[in-house]
Formats: C-alpha cells, structure tokens, sequence
C-alpha cells in the first residue's frame, strides 16, 4: 500500500471537512451561495440561463439526439457493466493482479493523477464537464423544465460544473422526459468524444514513419537499467551486439537468449545519429514486479511492437474495436505518439511543435468524454445510469402494459437492487487494488 500518498489525501480531506464544518457553524454558506450535497460544495449562480433557453428552440436537433444518445448510452453501459463484472472476478480469482495501485490513478485529475497532462487534461476536464452540465440544463429546457440555478462543483478543488433542474418538476415530469434529460450529459460526453477523435484521424492520416526497422522506445523506467545506460524514451533501438534489429519479434527474440546481468552493446538512433550504449541487463521480474518474469532479462523499456507503424496505425484507423481499446488504454502504457520526442521519427504535415499541440489537445479531450460519459452510464445511485436504466424500464413496462403503480415498483426495486451490487462491486475492487 503506498501509506505516503494515503495520508497525504486524508489529510488534505480532513482539513476540508474542517473548513466546511467551520462554515457551517458559522452560518456563511448561504452568504457566499454555497450548498452543500454530502461533502461536495455547490457555488449558484444565475448567470447562463439565457443560452440555455435560445440552445434549447433547435428542437429538430434534440428531437434526433435523443435516439443517438439512447443507444450509445446503452451500449456503454453492457461494455461498462461487462469490464466490471471481469475485473470483480478477477479480483477474487487473483487479487495480486490488481494490488497495490497508485491511489492518484484512481482520481481523474490533472496534476494529481499521473497519467493525465496538467496542462491538457485541465482543458479537457473543462471541456468535458461543460459539455456535460450544460446539455443536461438544454434539454431540461427543451422538455420544459426549469432550471433553477447553475454553478461549480468543489470537492477540495474544483471537480466540475452543474446544472440544477426543478427537482419537483423533473419529479412530476413523465420518465420520458426524464429520460432524455438524464442521456443528454453522457451521451453528448461520447459524442463529443468520438467526434475528437475522428478529427485526430484525420489529422494523423499524412503521417509516416521514417523508418521500416527498430524498435521505438516510448518510456524508460526510473533508474532501470536502460536508464542508467542512458537510454531515453523516443531512441529507437537499431542493433543488439552487432545483431539487426527488424521488428519487434526481433527484439523479443534477441533478448531472450540474455539473462540477467548480462552486459551487451545497444546501437539507439536519436537526434539523426547512431549512439552506442552499454548496458548491464537486469532482472524483468523486478523491474515489472511481475512474478511471471523473475529470471528473465530486461532494459527497463517500454518497446513499441512491431516498428513505428503500430504506433499510428491504431489512430489513423481508430473505429475498429482492437484499436479503440489501444486509444483507451495507450496512457496506460505510455504509447501515446504525440511528443515531439517521438513525432521527429515521422514526416508531418506541418510543424512538429503545432502538430504535437493539436493531436495532445484532441487526444485528451477524446479520452476525458469517453471516460467520465462511459463512467456515468452505470447503474448506480450516484451515477447518471441510475437514472437512465430505471426510466428505462418504465418505459419498457408501459410498452408491456403493466399497470403504473405496479411497473414503479418493479422499476425502482431493479434498479435500486442493481445498484447496490455494481456499487459494492466498485468499492471492492477498489479497496482490493490498495491493499
């Protein structure tokens, strides 16, 4: 368990709820137009209102967002409610597996959780969270609705934006109607996304690489042994003791005939020169922390497989299912293509500092839309896909014909029973990935 950074959040935590109490007693929230919604603090404000109501008169546009934002918000639910499930079984079946994580990882916020860029995730949080609030706010409109107030979200930092529909009319409102307004944050997250990341194929679509052979470093590990050859992420890696260096199978094969403690020559191609590097091989095993490769020799490298291709490829080509998956996870492993480190390897249709800026920017603001629209879609209470699912299933039982009063109670008794589950679910997977 990384007790460093636990206590870290616990103590900054604690030091909130701290100020919220002292705010409390001293009857100054109602003052500043703070409320308060369990430990989060809401900022009103009226200002915003009008451009809810003129976005709202486009009713031929929101008339076809609906069904659109229906079956995405679905769909992401099965692949949500899928990925939960396996990782839940997962985590009894070898816990091991998912221990000891980060506990920043789980937190998306710039600057705190590593994997995400300060700079560009704060656009893309942004981004993401005014997308969100604000087609929630115009659809509530557009379904009549009123909006009584708008504002930030603050839990110890800014967390994101809100809309506050009347909650007695969204009450009263038929589930259809609360329906569309529910779909409209999530679903226009997704959209959005997908959006971003069909422009970053377009813009990847004139980029090639420079090179057919080698293999792309993309990360170095801190003080591995590649690390301490002085090795640096964006070498490409050319010849092993004299030996060629194809592809990635090359590689692979090539490193295991070494073992641990072996000292061999690296020829890496950077700044258009070929350097020559020794490097004392360590053990893979404890460089990954993985038991599976104790005894086996490893750099300490993040090798991208199958030469500089495979690393554009996913998203110059990015709707089909293996490669949207590697666009998801490429922050995971460090396999993003978007660093003029490593962008000097391939011809651009313009400057590589621009490029760079441009693909970064829309790279995140894809990865933050899908992540928090696909998040929000599950069944549980605190989510939008509570929501989404129990309305849902009213409107399906009144298909059925199945008298009111008995359909609410089969609806909210389903959703409530599934949100208990996928809810403890998540919390055990969590806890299961600290200890």
């Amino acid at each position: 368990m990384n007790i460093f950074w636990i206590s870290i959040v616990v103590a900054i935590i604690g030091a909130y709820l701290l100020i919220i109490a002292l705010l409390s007693k001293f009857k100054l929230l109602e003052k500043l137009h703070i409320s308060l919604m369990g430990p989060f603090l809401l900022f009103h404000t009226q200002k915003g209102k009008g451009f809810l109501d003129k976005a709202a008169r486009h009713k031929r546009f929101w008339n076809v967002f609906y069904p659109v934002t229906l079956f995405l918000c679905f769909i992401s639910m099965a692949a949500m409610i899928a990925m939960l499930l396996l990782t839940g079984y997962n985590a009894l079946k070898a816990p091991g597996a998912i221990e000891n994580v980060d506990p920043r990882l789980l937190l998306p916020l710039p600057g705190i959780n590593p994997l995400l860029p300060l700079g560009y995730g704060l656009v893309a949080l942004i981004i993401t969270l005014v997308f969100h609030e604000f087609s929630h706010g115009i659809v509530a409109r557009h379904q009549g609705i009123t909006v009584k107030s708008m504002g930030l979200l603050f839990f110890v930092i800014p967390m994101g934006a809100f809309v506050e529909p009347d909650e007695k009319e969204l009450e009263v409102a038929a589930p259809s109607q609360r329906l569309r307004v529910v779909l409209a944050g999530p679903g226009m997250n997704i959209i959005i996304g997908m959006i971003c990341l069909l422009l970053l194929a377009l813009l990847m679509q004139p980029v090639t690489p420079m090179f057919s052979e080698g293999v792309l470093v993309s990360n170095v590990a801190e003080n591995a042994p590649a690390a301490l050859a002085g090795m640096r992420a964006g070498d490409i890696i050319m010849s092993i003791n004299g030996i060629e260096i194809v592809d990635y199978s090359s590689f692979a094969a090539l490193m295991a005939n070494f073992a641990p403690g072996d000292t061999i020559l690296v020829d890496v191609l950077r700044d258009n020169a070929v350097k020559e590097l020794t490097l004392t091989l360590g053990d893979l095993g404890k460089i990954t922390g993985l038991s599976e490769n104790l005894g086996k020799a490893g750099m300490g490298i993040t090798p991208i497989p199958m030469g500089l291709n495979a690393l554009i490829d996913p998203f110059k080509n990015p709707f089909s299912l293996r490669n949207l998956i590697f666009s998801i996870i490429s922050p995971f492993s460090g396999q993003l293509p978007f660093s003029q480190t490593i962008l000097q390897y391939y011809t651009l249709p313009f400057n590589a500092s621009a490029f760079s800026v441009c693909t970064n920017t829309l790279f995140w603001i894809y990865w933050m839309n899908i992540a928090v629209g696909t998040f929000n879609v599950l069944p549980i209470s605190i989510l939008d896909g509570y929501s989404i699912f129990r309305d849902s299933l009213f409107e399906l039982g009144k298909k059925l014909k199945i008298k009111k009063e008995r359909n609410e109670k089969i609806a909210n008794g389903v959703a409530r029973a599934f949100s208990w589950f996928f809810g403890t679910l998540l919390i055990f997977i969590t806890l299961v990935s600290l200890i």
